[in-house]
């Protein structure tokens, strides 16, 4: 019985483990997002 309970352990650490990065890819996107979005200065008609 013990050893299920560790597998499950695993599994659940995976999970969170994706879970944060998927977090942090989803913050990376919208820092880029953001960027692309503000007008570059040297872009920027005179």
């Amino acid at each position: 019985m013990p050893a299920k309970k560790v597998k499950n352990d695993n599994k659940e650490k995976e999970l969170l483990e994706k879970l944060e990065s998927i977090d942090e890819k989803r913050e990376d996107t919208a820092e880029q997002i953001n960027i692309e979005e503000e007008p570059d200065e040297s872009k920027r008609p005179k």
